[in-house]
C-alpha cells in the first residue's frame, strides 16, 4: 500500500510540474527571439595565371593567406561576413622584401561562396578578375577559361572521349582573359577536352582521356605553355582550391644529355636498348646535346663510349612527363670506383619578370664537397655567405637574382680557399645553367660550365 500512495504522489507532481512548463512556454510565445542567423562560409584564393610573374602572394590586413606560383591556386581566405573585404596580392624580392604588387581589391565575402581572383595578364599590365560561385552545391557546375597572351579566339569541347568533332558542339567559345558562364555537367571518367581556332575542326589541344569530379565546381583554364612541341597553350583543372595539369595531355615530353663525363673521348646515349643506333651518338666532353621530343611515359636510357654498345657506363630508368623538358647530367670517371653517376633533372624554361634564375648543378666528382657562392662586385668569400652550402656531386639548386653582374665562385666546403672562379657573369632576362666542373682528364683545374638557356 505504501509502494502504490508513492508513485501515485508523484505521478500529481509531475503533471503539476508539466503543466507549469507548458503555460510558461505559453507565456513567453510573443517574447521569444529567433537566433541571429550565421552567414555560410566563404573561400576566396588566387590563380596565378600571369606567365612571367614569381609566386604570389594573398594578403587580409597584412596578414598572409598563402602563395600561388604560375598556373597554381593559393590557400584561402574564409570569413562567414557577409559584404566584401579589402585584398591585396604581394610578392617577394630577390633579396626578400615584401612588395605591393595590386593593391585594395575588393572581393565579395560571406553566403556560401567561393571566390577565385584570377590574375592574368602581364607582370607589368596585370589584369584581376573574380569566379564567384556558391561553395556547396551538390550539382557540378563546370566554367572554361583563358588567360593565354596571344589573342586568340578558340572554341572549347568537352565531349565523351570517342565523339567526332565533326557532330560536337562547342561547350564555350573563348576571347583571351574570357570566362564562360557555369554549365552543369554529369560526373564521369571517359571525358575529353579538346581545343581548336574558332570554327575548325583541326585540334591545337588534346586533353586525352579526363575525369569530371561529383559536385562542386571545376575550371578548366588555358594557361600559357613553356614545355617542348609547338603547342600555344594547355589546359589546368581547378577544384577545390587544387590546380592540377591533366594527365593524359598530348604534349610531348623532351630530354637532353649534358656530358661531363671524364678520361672518355665521346660517348653515345640510347634509349632502351642498344641494338638500334644511338638516339645521341659521339657526345663530347663539356658538349650539350640538342632536345630529344618524344613521348611521356617511362624509359630505360643506357651510356656506352663511343662505338662500345655493349660497354654500359650508365643505365638508369626514368620517367619522361607529358609537357616537360628534363636535361641528364652525366659526371665521373668510368674507370674510377664510383664510376659515371647521373641525374636527371627539370628545366625550366619560363623566364619571370622580377628575377633572374641560375640553376646550379654540381659535375665535379674530384672537387669534393663545395660551398658555392653568387657575389656581387666587391664582395668577397670572406665576408658573404654562401648561396649554396656543402654541395656534393649531382646537386642541383636554384639560385635566383636580379639583373645585374656577379662574380661565380666555389670553395672547399667551410673554406675560403678559391677551388673554381671568380667567373664574371652579367645576367639580363632569362635563365643560366651553371655546371661546377673538371679537366676532361679529371681533377683540376676546376672551372664553371655557364650556358644562358634559350627561351626561344
Amino acid at each position: 500500500m505504501k509502494t502504490i500512495k508513492l508513485t501515485l504522489l508523484w505521478r500529481a507532481v509531475f503533471s503539476a510540474l508539466l503543466l507549469t512548463l507548458i503555460a510558461a512556454c505559453d507565456s513567453d510565445d510573443d517574447d521569444a527571439v529567433d537566433p541571429e542567423p550565421v552567414a555560410a562560409t566563404s573561400i576566396v584564393r588566387i590563380i596565378n595565371a600571369i606567365p612571367d610573374a614569381p609566386s604570389l602572394t594573398l594578403t587580409v590586413n597584412d596578414e598572409n593567406f598563402g602563395s600561388a606560383a604560375f598556373g597554381q591556386v593559393s590557400g584561402g581566405f574564409t570569413s562567414a561576413t557577409g559584404g566584401t573585404e579589402t585584398m591585396s596580392i604581394v610578392y617577394q624580392s630577390t633579396d626578400g622584401e615584401t612588395i605591393n604588387f595590386l593593391e585594395n581589391l575588393t572581393v565579395p565575402t560571406g553566403e556560401g561562396r567561393e571566390v577565385y581572383i584570377l590574375l592574368t595578364g602581364t607582370f607589368a599590365t596585370p589584369i584581376s578578375s573574380l569566379i564567384d560561385n556558391p561553395l556547396a552545391t551538390t550539382a557540378l557546375g563546370v566554367q572554361f577559361g583563358s588567360s593565354v597572351n596571344n589573342g586568340q579566339a578558340v572554341d572549347v569541347y568537352l565531349t565523351n572521349a570517342d565523339t567526332s568533332l565533326e557532330t560536337a558542339v562547342p561547350a564555350a567559345t573563348l576571347n583571351f582573359d574570357g570566362l564562360s558562364s557555369q554549365a552543369e555537367f554529369a560526373a564521369g571518367t571517359d571525358y575529353r577536352i579538346r581545343i581548336t581556332n574558332v570554327g575548325s575542326t583541326d585540334v591545337l589541344y588534346d586533353s586525352g582521356t579526363i575525369s569530371l569530379q561529383t559536385s562542386g565546381n571545376q575550371i578548366f583554364l588555358l594557361v600559357d605553355y613553356f614545355g617542348p612541341g609547338d603547342s600555344p597553350f594547355r589546359v589546368v583543372s581547378i577544384a577545390s582550391g587544387v590546380a592540377s595539369s591533366l594527365q593524359g595531355e598530348a604534349l610531348p615530353a623532351a630530354i637532353r644529355v649534358a656530358n661531363f663525363v671524364t678520361n672518355t673521348p665521346s660517348v653515345d646515349f640510347y634509349f632502351n636498348d642498344t641494338n638500334d643506333l644511338p638516339e645521341f651518338p659521339g657526345i663530347t666532353f663539356g658538349e650539350y646535346t640538342d632536345y630529344l621530343n618524344l613521348d611521356a611515359g617511362a624509359r630505360s636510357i643506357n651510356v656506352t663510349p663511343n662505338g662500345e654498345k655493349t660497354n654500359f657506363i650508365f643505365e638508369q630508368n626514368v620517367t619522361l612527363v607529358a609537357g616537360e623538358s628534363r636535361t641528364l647530367l652525366l659526371a665521373g670517371d668510368p674507370a674510377s670506383e664510383d664510376g659515371v653517376l647521373g641525374i636527371v633533372v627539370p628545366d625550366n624554361d619560363r623566364p619571370i619578370s622580377t628575377e633572374l634564375l641560375l640553376r646550379f648543378l654540381h659535375g665535379s666528382a674530384e672537387s669534393g664537397a663545395i660551398d658555392f657562392y653568387v657575389l656581387e662586385t666587391g664582395e668577397t668569400v670572406d665576408d658573404e655567405t654562401p648561396d649554396i652550402e656543402g654541395a656534393t656531386l649531382l646537386t642541383n639548386i636554384n639560385v635566383p637574382v636580379a639583373i645585374g653582374t656577379y662574380d661565380l665562385i666555389a670553395t672547399p666546403t667551410g673554406e675560403t680557399t678559391v677551388l673554381a672562379g671568380p667567373t664574371r657573369l652579367s645576367v639580363d632576362v632569362g635563365i643560366y645553367t651553371i655546371i661546377l666542373t673538371e679537366s676532361e682528364n679529371g681533377g683540376a683545374p676546376f672551372t664553371f660550365a655557364v650556358r644562358e638557356e634559350s627561351l626561344d
